[in-house]
């Protein structure tokens, strides 16, 4: 799997949990009282490890774009002196 790949399916995956949160929390309003605060407590942790990930996929992502400018940036180094190597004759 490709990085961008791979990190397009990891938002994917986090939209997704969000939304799964976001039932429970609707099933957490209709639950008995006696369970309700037993379900809010699970959905408090389940956003915190939500919110865990999403930060640590921001930075995968700030990451991987800091290593595409990088390697645009040695590409562009390389290629400037490719030309001059190439056409430069020693006589």
């Amino acid at each position: 799997m490709a990085k961008t790949e791979y990190l397009d399916t990891m938002e994917i995956q986090i939209e997704e949990w969000g939304i799964k949160i976001e039932d429970l929390v609707g099933e957490a309003e209709k639950a008995h009282e006696a369970n309700r605060g037993k379900l809010y407590s699970q959905i408090k942790s389940l956003r915190t490890k939500q919110e865990c990930l999403r930060k640590k996929y921001e930075k995968l992502k700030e990451i991987n774009d800091e290593k595409a400018r990088i390697r645009n940036e040695v590409e562009e180094v390389l290629n400037s002196l490719k030309k001059p190597l190439e056409t430069t004759a020693v006589k």
